[in-house]
């Protein structure tokens, strides 16, 4: 009789290793609170709502075992492998036999029941309205989606296209458009700097000249001294006196390269063909605006502040600490700073270590006299600030200020934007106070999508805002929302199983958009399941049965293709340390058993309802500390 034999093969993820020791400070903001959370979610006090977003937790899952071996960073060996790629492509012959077919199968869209069409994480948006005053020419970057572009972006139903499917890198951070010429001039700084363990690393800076046909990427700086590879751009600006000079930021991405990067502030004088570092910032620049009414650059650097250039943006300075009480900037209470200006305003925004605003003297009752709110705002170039109250609870109970900031002046009547889990609108008084509007309330009925990213302004009433979810406009300062997401196809898929019953038909988890089914040979899919999705496995001896999962411990079971689920096991039964989007498969060819990874192995019934049954096959297998994970 011949037995077959069954080899499992575990590995085991140290959360504390040397691998992930390297410059972890300037890396990886905020991530001794993330190990802390990830730690309490050992035992989980209360149940956490589906449709929440977790990107610290998810950063540590995403992390582990994710390094190139050898000195070459990561991002050189795929923008080597790529580019190889494309070449063996042009050599083939049309139709050629040997190159495969593939077919887009979505989701273009995917549909929520609250927000609509959803499209994935939007990291970046311009407006074209040099060339465009309608302000329908738009281009948006997405987090790994590529960008895409509309030339109708303020109707009711806008098409985008994508631009950048065959570029070297589908990571987007920055975007910035020279309308001088024609076509546009389009420059995309890669990378996305959201700083979740998601947030890819980019390969530099890449131009087109002929609206997005072909592109040129420039890798290097100060002739090669200095490397853009692994990281990622905050922001790009084009002179508009000058459009041959071109100023960016960067800073490291959140997927680690572990080599030293030197991210600061660089310069431009030959539109994009050769870049030279003009200050060094060894934690990063998170912003740069320009203020036209000075001819002035402002640039905000992670625990220094925020300088400023009075030269085209060829040496800078610190200004005033944006702190009225005074206090100087450092790693932990400017671990992101967003700006924005609006004639002789520029406004500052700064969260801490922790997530939130940045305090360092907080304010008592309703002063704001020589203390600390978080937002300021200087009329001087930033010898003297004023401290302006900020909506307390920008960023939500999971403090994620880190991950989704910015501030906008749009109009000149006073209004501020601040994007946080929601937007925000406030109405400035012109002294210190301003009177604060949640416009979106994702996690309160809302109809626009939580995580705000990017924010673009005609005028004070005609906007452009992106998120987790896509791309939304509004007309009236946000008092309504426009869904633009029918044609975005930029959704960040953790996992995708077919339907071994129904060809055509598949079921897969995505970065804060949950579990979604895809209609039968169709590029439309709907959610089944909010939030962020993780691990999807189809039963091929059970018609309709899918299993998935959330964040943590929380495998579901659906017998009817998503219609209706129900718990097969979550934390309450099994509390163990483990990481953001737990591995489990079926054990055995009837698929009646499931195993499943924390810090040890446990199996129970696929059939099980909250846990029942299931039981620890396998001792810790950290050595009995329960600090690592399968």
């Amino acid at each position: 009789m011949r037995v077959r034999h069954s080899i499992l093969l575990v590995a085991v993820l140290s959360m504390c290793g040397s691998v992930f020791a390297q410059s972890r400070e300037d890396r990886f903001p905020g991530r001794e609170e993330r190990r802390s959370a990830l730690a309490q979610s050992k035992v989980v006090t209360a149940t956490p709502r589906d449709d929440e977003d977790f990107p610290a937790l998810r950063e540590d899952w995403f992390r582990a075992g994710r390094k190139a071996i050898g000195t070459v960073p990561a991002a050189q060996l795929r923008h080597q492998v790529v580019g190889s790629m494309l070449a063996k492509r042009r050599f083939l012959p049309r139709n050629s036999g040997s190159l495969p077919q593939w077919q887009e199968i979505g989701p273009r869209p995917q549909f929520s029941a609250q927000y609509g069409n959803v499209a994935g994480r939007v990291t970046a948006i311009a407006v074209d309205s040099g060339r465009d005053p309608s302000g329908n020419t738009v281009y948006v970057g997405t987090a790994y989606g590529g960008l895409w572009k509309s030339t109708n972006g303020l109707s009711a139903n806008p098409s985008f296209t994508p631009l950048t499917d065959s570029a070297a890198t589908l990571s987007i951070g920055a975007i910035a458009l020279d309308s001088s010429t024609n076509p546009t001039t389009i420059y995309v700084g890669t990378g996305e700097p959201d700083s979740s363990i998601d947030s890819y690393y980019g390969v530099g800076v890449m131009k087109s000249t002929d609206d997005g046909a072909s592109w040129m990427t420039v890798s290097i700086a100060d002739g090669g001294f200095e490397s853009f590879y692994g990281q990622s751009f905050s922001k790009i600006l084009v002179d508009p006196t000058f459009p041959q000079s071109l100023i960016a930021c960067t800073r490291a991405s959140g997927t680690p390269t572990f080599r030293n990067l030197t991210s600061g502030i660089f310069r431009s004088v030959d539109w994009g063909a050769t870049w030279r570092m003009v200050y060094v910032a060894p934690n990063g620049c998170s912003d740069l605006v320009y203020q036209p009414s000075t001819d002035t650059y402002f640039a905000a650097l992670r625990g220094k502040g925020i300088y400023v250039s009075k030269q085209s943006g060829s040496s800078w300075v610190p200004v005033a600490s944006p702190f009225p009480s005074g206090t100087a900037p450092d790693i932990n209470n400017t671990r992101r700073i967003a700006l924005a200006t609006r004639n002789t305003e520029l406004w500052a925004i700064a969260v801490d270590s922790t997530g939130n605003l940045a305090t360092p003297v907080a304010c008592v009752v309703t002063s704001t006299n020589a203390c600390d709110t978080g937002l300021s705002i200087t009329n001087d170039g930033g010898h003297t600030w004023k401290g302006v109250n900020a909506p307390a609870s920008a960023f939500g109970s999971a403090s994620q200020g880190w991950y989704d900031l910015y501030v906008s002046t749009p109009g000149n009547n006073g209004a501020v934007v601040i994007g946080g889990i929601d937007l925000w609108w406030g109405q400035w008084d012109g002294s210190s106070a301003a009177n604060w509007s949640n416009m979106t309330n994702g996690y309160a009925g809302g109809s626009v999508h939580p995580d705000q990213h990017a924010f673009a302004a005609l005028d004070e009433t005609h906007w452009y805002i992106g998120n987790d979810g896509g791309v939304w406009t509004t007309s009236d300062s946000g008092h309504s929302f426009q869904n633009a997401n029918a044609t975005i196809a930029a959704i960040q898929f953790t996992s995708v199983s077919a339907d071994p019953f129904l060809a055509g038909q598949y079921v897969g988890g995505s970065q804060d958009n949950g579990t979604a089914v895809s209609a039968q040979f169709s590029s439309s899919w709907g959610t089944v399941f909010p939030g962020d999705g993780g691990y999807t496995v189809t039963a091929k001896q059970t018609v309709g049965r899918f299993l998935s999962e959330g964040f943590s411990v929380s495998l579901r079971r659906t017998d009817d293709r998503g219609a209706s689920f129900s718990t097969v096991v979550d934390y309450n039964t099994i509390p163990d340390y483990s990481g953001f989007y737990v591995p489990y498969q079926f054990s055995d060819i009837s698929e009646s058993k499931l195993i499943l990874g924390t810090c040890r192995l446990w199996r129970g019934s696929a059939g099980a309802n909250n846990g029942s049954g299931w039981q620890p096959i396998s001792g810790d297998l950290s050595n009995n500390s329960c600090n690592s994970y399968i």
